[in-house]
C-alpha cells in the first residue's frame, strides 16, 4: 500500500484487499499504512458492512 501516494487510493486498495484475505482476523494491520483516521474509520465501516 505504500507505493501508493494518495490517500484515497491506499484506501481502495485495502477495500478491494479485504474481500480476498483469508485470515481476515489480523487485518487490523493495514490501519498501519493509513495516515488519516477517517480512512481508518472508513475501512471499518466497510469491513463490518461488508459481510465478507
Amino acid at each position: 500500500m505504500e507505493l501508493f501516494y494518495y490517500e484515497a487510493n491506499r484506501l481502495e486498495l485495502a477495500k478491494l484487499a479485504y474481500r480476498r484475505t483469508i485470515d481476515k482476523q489480523y487485518y487490523f494491520a493495514v490501519n498501519d499504512a493509513l495516515t488519516y483516521n477517517s480512512s481508518r474509520e472508513e475501512l471499518a465501516r466497510y469491513i463490518r458492512q461488508s459481510g465478507y
